[in-house]
C-alpha cells in the first residue's frame, strides 16, 4: 500500500511540474518569441542595409574609376593626335590594378580598357627607346661612322615607335565609340 501511494504522490508530483512548465511556456513562449523574431530582423535588417550601403559604394567608385580611366585615355588619344612621341600616363589604371579595384568594373570595360592600356604600355616603351638612342646618338657619337650608324637606329626605332603610335591611336579612337566609354564619360560624381 505504502508504494502505491508513493507512486501516486510520484505521478502527482510529475503531474504538477508538466503543468508548471507549460503555464510557464503559455506565459513566457510569446515574450520569448516575440524577442527572438525582433533581435533576428533586426540583425537581417541590419546586414541588408550594409550591404546596400557597400555595393552603392562600389558601384560609385568604379564609375569615379571609369570616368577617371575615360579622361586618361581622352588626354593619350589628344596627345597621340599631335603624331609626336609622347609618354602616355597611366597612374590610374595602376592604380586599379594594384588596389584590385578592377574587380568592380563589369567584364567588358575591364577587357577593353586592359587591351587599351597595355597598347599604350607598348606605345611608352617604344618612345622611351627611341629617346634613348637619340640621347646615346648624341653621347656617343664621337665619330662620324658611329654618329651614322646611331642614328640609323633612331631613325628605324623612330619609324617602329610612330607605327606603334599610329596604331595606338586607332584602337584608343575605336575604344572611346563604345556605348560603356561614351556613358563612363558622361558620369558625374555625387
Amino acid at each position: 500500500m505504502y508504494v502505491r501511494d508513493a507512486e501516486a504522490c510520484w505521478g502527482l508530483e510529475l503531474l504538477e511540474i508538466l503543468v508548471q512548465l507549460f503555464d510557464l511556456l503559455e506565459h513566457a513562449l510569446p515574450s520569448a518569441v516575440g524577442s527572438i523574431i525582433g533581435s533576428s530582423t533586426g540583425v537581417f535588417i541590419g546586414f541588408w542595409l550594409n550591404r546596400r550601403n557597400l555595393t552603392r559604394a562600389n558601384q560609385q567608385r568604379a564609375e569615379g574609376y571609369l570616368k577617371g580611366l575615360t579622361n586618361e585615355i581622352s588626354e593619350a588619344i589628344g596627345l597621340l593626335s599631335n603624331k609626336q612621341l609622347q609618354l602616355l600616363s597611366d597612374d590610374l589604371w595602376q592604380s586599379a590594378v594594384n588596389s584590385g579595384d578592377l574587380a568592380l568594373f563589369p567584364y567588358e570595360p575591364r577587357e577593353d580598357l586592359r587591351k587599351a592600356y597595355f597598347a599604350m604600355r607598348k606605345c611608352n616603351y617604344e618612345a622611351i627607346r627611341a629617346r634613348d638612342l637619340g640621347e646615346k646618338a648624341i653621347a656617343e657619337a664621337d665619330t662620324p661612322e658611329k654618329e651614322l650608324r646611331i642614328e640609323m637606329a633612331w631613325r628605324v626605332t623612330t619609324k617602329e615607335a610612330m607605327a606603334m603610335v599610329e596604331s595606338t591611336l586607332s584602337s584608343l579612337q575605336n575604344l572611346s565609340k563604345k556605348q560603356w566609354f561614351i556613358k563612363a564619360s558622361e558620369y558625374k560624381a555625387a
